[in-house]
């Protein structure tokens, strides 16, 4: 059997000794299951019959004394007062009280003992009702001698009958009360005799838990300071040890195990080490490369920050040029709002002109209408002179006058003459100026095409300027960018070519910390 043991694994073993604790500990927890079932019940039995049961005697002895209070309460009332009123109604509800109360006393569960004392008690209950009521009786005639019988028979005869009713009242509690003492005492011995088997069930566990826990972990402790020594010897460097168990346990399966990881760790430090000569070889050819190559982006730096310097400085002369532009554009369209303005006073001129013209016509008109007055007033005259010279003496200040008026015919006619010639020198004049105002109205509205076209032309230059110079400044801030990338590839390239100087280094301290194991 001890041979058996020897092949079986640490789980089974384990397993077995645990199994068998498991097993003795369910035992022992069944039989105190069982046990504290019966204290179960046995307290259950004492919650349920004998604990309500002196509940009960004990509420009904305490309606009786109240009862008996109210009764004797009467005697000193008078019987007509609510008081006496309420102190019956009191007897009474507590009377009513004592027999409901011992009704569910009886309907409990009971031995033979209390069954004996029931029927005393219900007639000694009885005898102490009726006398009371008899106490009542006499009292409620209210007259000094009924209240004295009345007295004397609650003093005495009430009195002795309602000390036998509580006697025996008193002797079923104490019966109940021994029966739950009865229990209590049965239920506290068997929790003592539990307790002592269930101490001495624990105390053979642990010895037996103890002995067959001792011998499985003596025998994995002596393994495994076997094994602990020969990983000890490879973690000081040498990979060609082997670790030797023999057994078909675990423990032989994990000494089988670590020689398998040996091996391959073994072989994998030949290739970390072959690996670390060539990352070795390849990191200074890649330090070279990144020196090279950071050479290469400062001088592609060099270049992209001038380029982007030109740019800046064509930048501002375009964006100089596109305000120029857009002055331009501001003042052919501020010279094209006079040019038509001018064409609209123009326009005003010739409109006077023609009015003046038409003026001068109705002038030349009335000049007609004045020098043809003043023709029929010479000719008036005339015949005013013919006709004096006729008179003689008499027409003489007639013919005066008439050669006055024809003096003033003439003056009229010779000033009409000259105003007509002023008007169709004037309207010559004015037809003139109103021709030349045609014709400046003609030339500015052909100045107003050009500087239509201009203005139209200078707002093309002026927005495709803006585009031309927003272009630019896209392209200003494109090479900007590309300028700070160029940095920025130009630092990182410098930072490579010192990681792989790093690197380098590195790879030669792995090798020199390979070359520190034992691999063959």
């Amino acid at each position: 059997m001890r041979l058996k043991m020897k092949t079986w694994g640490i789980k089974a073993r384990l397993v077995s000794v645990c199994a068998l604790i498991v097993l003795l500990g369910s035992g022992m927890g069944l039989w105190n299951l069982s046990n504290f079932r019966w204290a179960g019940a046995m307290f259950q039995v004492a919650s349920h019959e004998a604990l309500p049961a002196v509940d009960y005697l004990t509420e009904a002895d305490r309606d009786m004394q109240q009862a008996l209070v109210a009764e004797r309460s009467l005697m000193f009332v008078r019987q007509a007062s609510e008081d006496a009123a309420k102190l019956r109604k009191t007897h009474e509800e507590n009377l009513q009280q004592v027999k409901g109360r011992w009704q569910k006393y009886q309907a409990i569960p009971a031995n033979a003992e209390e069954h004996q004392l029931w029927p005393k008690f219900e007639n000694a209950l009885i005898e102490w009702e009726q006398t009371s009521k008899e106490i009542l009786s006499l009292l409620a005639q209210d007259s000094p001698a009924e209240r004295l019988d009345a007295i004397d028979i609650s003093l005495s005869e009430g009195t002795a009958k309602f000390e036998a009713a509580r006697d025996i009242l008193s002797k079923l509690t104490e019966l109940r009360l021994q029966k739950a003492h009865t229990f209590a005492e049965q239920v506290q011995a068997a929790i003592m005799r539990t307790t002592r088997w269930t101490l001495g069930l624990v105390a053979v566990l642990l010895v037996a838990g103890g002995l067959l826990g001792f011998l499985p972990a003596r025998s994995i402790v002596r393994t495994l300071n076997q094994v602990v020594a020969e990983t000890e010897q490879a973690a000081t460097g040498d990979l060609t040890v082997q670790v030797l168990v023999k057994k078909r346990d675990e423990l032989g399966q994990m000494g089988e195990a670590i020689n398998q990881m040996m091996t391959r760790f073994r072989d994998s430090m030949v290739q970390i080490q072959q690996a670390a000569r060539r990352t070795t070889e390849a990191s200074h050819q890649l330090a070279q490369g990144s020196e090279q190559l950071a050479d290469g982006s400062q001088q592609q730096a060099a270049s992209l920050e001038q380029t982007a310097a030109s740019l800046e400085e064509m930048t501002s002369t375009i964006k100089q040029s596109a305000d120029n532009a857009h002055q331009a554009n501001q003042m052919a369209v501020t010279t094209q709002s006079s040019a038509e303005r001018s064409g609209v006073v123009v326009l005003e001129v010739v409109e006077a002109m023609t009015a003046i013209r038409q003026s001068n016509q109705k002038i030349n008109d009335i000049v007609g209408v004045i020098d043809e007055f003043a023709f029929q007033t010479n000719l008036l005259a005339l015949n005013a002179a013919v006709e004096a010279a006729r008179a003689g003496e008499q027409g003489r200040g007639f013919a005066v006058v008439a050669g006055e008026v024809r003096k003033l015919a003439q003056r009229s006619a010779d000033a009409a003459k000259e105003i007509r010639t002023l008007i169709v020198d004037t309207t010559a004049k004015i037809k003139t100026g109103s021709d030349m105002a045609n014709q400046a109205g003609a030339v500015l509205n052909e100045i107003m095409d050009g500087v239509r076209k201009v203005a139209n032309l200078i707002g093309e230059i002026s927005i495709a300027a803006q585009e031309q110079a927003q272009g630019i400044e896209q392209i200003n801030r494109a090479m900007i960018q590309v300028d700070s990338i160029t940095q920025k590839n130009s630092t990182q390239t410098n930072h490579f070519a010192a990681i792989a100087k790093t690197l380098s280094a590195q790879a030669g301290e792995l090798e020199n910390q390979v070359d520190r194991f034992k691999l063959s």
